[in-house]
């Protein structure tokens, strides 16, 4: 168990690095205003680390608690899946990114409840029907619609634009939400 958790975190430790400090490359050769170095600072920067060691310690705790739950449980089940995922997602604590925690939150959100699902479908509790996954958007839209009216700074860049689109939110729709709604809300429950 523990040297499969411990090639789970190695390997994908390599590849967290690898991806964060692919995209910092990228976004540094689109706008090199920064020049090499500060491209290069991106790529070894203590975000990458903490980025790398978060994928790392996420596939290794998943892989721990999943070996571990066989050897207790003596069975080879769904359940044991979606209990070591769960824990696994604890590991979102050592990431420092606020947008990025959002950003996987929400993604393990989704996955979290299409596993509940099937888990439903397979003990015919409920059956799986063809609009489960507009229900699971329609709730994803919910969490984030809720998160971008109360917590913008924590919102994860870039996730306004299609709601901007979508809604056809302007500047000034953020001024009334700022100064008017979540004054009134945070005022409300001190």
């Amino acid at each position: 168990c523990f040297m499969h958790a411990l090639e789970g975190f190695l390997k994908d430790f390599v590849i967290g690095a690898l991806v964060k400090g692919g995209i910092s490359l990228l976004l540094g050769l689109l706008k090199p205003k920064k020049g090499l170095l500060g491209v290069l600072k991106n790529i070894f920067s203590a975000d990458t680390a903490t980025f790398a060691f978060f994928t790392g310690a996420f596939l290794a705790t998943y892989r721990l608690t999943l070996c571990k739950l066989r050897a207790i449980r003596k069975k080879e089940d769904k359940y044991n899946s979606m209990i070591a995922g769960f824990v696994a997602a604890l590991t979102l604590a050592f990431d420092n990114s606020k947008s990025r925690r959002i950003t996987v939150a929400i993604y393990s959100l989704a996955r979290s409840l299409e596993s509940i699902i099937k888990v439903l479908d397979h003990n015919e509790i409920v059956k799986e029907r063809k609009w489960w996954p507009v229900l699971l958007l329609n709730i994803l839209h919910i969490y984030i619609a809720v998160t971008w009216y109360f917590d913008i700074d924590g919102f994860p860049p870039g996730l306004n634009k299609p709601i901007e689109k979508m809604t056809g939110a302007k500047e000034n729709d953020y001024i009334i939400i700022e100064r008017v709604c979540r004054a009134r809300y945070f005022s409300e429950n001190k």
